[in-house]
């Protein structure tokens, strides 16, 4: 059986190294600036250009790329733990619990737009979906964007029913 995938390999990579092109612009200009040009630099074809390449090309793009890999990684090492007669599950969960932990140190102490937390807690939920076929994912999907509409506007109505002081301290928790 083959250790590793130089083709998997190679996306991740590709992935890693796009994912910095819209954080730098996160990281180094207002949050408006991620979806509007002009909130940030002067008016100018030059920048609208940037803007348009970068959100074209790399906006969620390579998140999403990542997002595929490292399911394909946790079905793939399932795969090779079991053919090999060894516990899938023992080291799932602990290459995510520490993946958590990392996660969490980084987004307490470096940034709290840290991703490796959400990786982490999602894993350790989909694992036991890993046998599912396609069709069930799709229908999963659906149903979760379904709820996150049904979550936001449930948030969105609690915090517009909110008044004075209480809705700005609430407002600033989520965001």
């Amino acid at each position: 059986m083959q250790t590793r995938i130089s083709q998997l390999d190679l996306l991740r990579g590709i992935a890693l190294l796009g994912i910095p092109f819209m954080n730098v612009v996160s990281f180094s200009m207002p949050m408006a600036a991620y979806l509007n040009p002009k909130a940030y630099f002067s008016d100018g074809p030059f920048n609208d250009l940037v803007f348009i390449v970068l959100h074209l090309i790399a906006d969620q793009k390579f998140m999403g790329l990542f997002a595929m890999l490292f399911g394909a990684g946790i079905v793939l090492l399932a795969e090779k733990r079991l053919y090999q007669q060894k516990s899938a599950a023992k080291i799932h969960y602990s290459r995510n619990f520490w993946l958590l932990l990392i996660g969490l140190l980084h987004a307490i102490y470096i940034w709290e737009g840290d991703i490796l937390t959400v990786y982490a807690i999602v894993a350790m939920v989909l694992y036991v979906f890993r046998w599912l076929r396609g069709g069930w994912f799709i229908t999963l999907g659906v149903l979760s964007l379904i709820g996150a509409v049904l979550l936001s506007n449930y948030t969105g109505a609690l915090l517009s029913g909110l008044g004075g002081e209480a809705k700005y301290i609430v407002s600033d928790i989520f965001q």
